[in-house]
């Protein structure tokens, strides 16, 4: 929109960040997820800690050096960045809990935003080379002339100028904006993740009974002890380790009638 005059700078940014800001907020947050879903399930139930503001922090400023970086050497790299640093952080929390460098990543998840980087450019590259391929079937020479001087283009030029650029800085918003958005609520409000909060009100009752009822049928199957441990510690050993032991439905049982508990009180997720 600047090199053809279509805005001026002012306005053209302002309407760039504008159409960026609706992007994040109305996307779904799939591209976030899909990016913390490479994290082990136990390291993302720690979000909501001090380990998980640390995390956060971690993978913030490990970006925006490599940013800062690659932004000096005109480098595009942001999607990289932020996958390459949430990587790193499973692979150090991986490391400094005795275990394999290897266990602290979802790779099938992993290998899956591999693909999509690597098959993203093939896309736009074939979309690019369409568009060119066009300009042998629409020949207006207004269509390829360079912009004179700081005249505006034709109406119409100025108007498909412009419907592009809203959706390029609309889906910039929705992929890249929600990627840093994402990692700082997956610190704060990791519950957000969680919980699928589309359920319709009539539905809360019965999502109550229900975890109640398996409350039950745990615990017949498992009684808890009389000193039972915290039931968050014992299950998140369990989805670390795998090993399943005599406290881990007892475990589970407690935390499914603390969470009956919640939503009948709050008759709302």
């Amino acid at each position: 929109m600047l090199y053809t005059h279509s805005l001026t700078p002012s306005v053209a940014v302002v309407y760039s960040g504008l159409c960026k800001f609706l992007g994040v907020l109305l996307s779904s947050g799939v591209v976030a997820f899909g990016i913390i879903s490479m994290l082990p399930v136990e390291l993302i139930l720690q979000a909501g800690s001090g380990g998980g503001f640390a995390i956060v922090y971690a993978l913030l400023f490990s970006a925006i050096i490599w940013n800062l970086g690659t932004g000096y050497f005109r480098l595009p790299s942001s999607s990289h960045t932020l996958i390459g640093s949430v990587i790193g952080v499973g692979v150090a929390n991986a490391l400094l809990h005795g275990r394999s460098g290897m266990s602290g990543v979802d790779w099938d998840q992993t290998i899956k935003i591999g693909y999509s980087l690597i098959l993203s450019p093939l896309v736009g590259f074939i979309c690019a080379a369409l568009l060119l391929a066009m300009k042998a079937l629409i020949r207006n020479r207004e269509l390829y002339e360079a912009p004179k001087s700081n005249e505006p283009p034709p109406a119409w030029i100025r108007g498909l100028l412009i419907l592009t650029c809203t959706g390029v800085s609309f889906a910039h918003g929705s992929n890249d904006g929600q990627k840093g958005v994402g990692l700082i609520l997956v610190g704060i409000m990791p519950i957000a993740y969680a919980l699928n909060r589309s359920l319709p009100p009539d539905q809360i009752p019965r999502v109550a009974a229900l975890a109640q009822v398996t409350e039950d049928q745990l615990l017949q199957l498992q009684p808890a002890s009389a000193r039972p441990p915290v039931s968050r510690d014992v299950l998140t050993d369990y989805v670390r380790t795998n090993n399943l032991n005599a406290d881990v439905l007892p475990a589970l049982a407690l935390t499914l009638g603390d969470i009956s508990e919640q939503i009948r009180r709050y008759s709302s997720m």
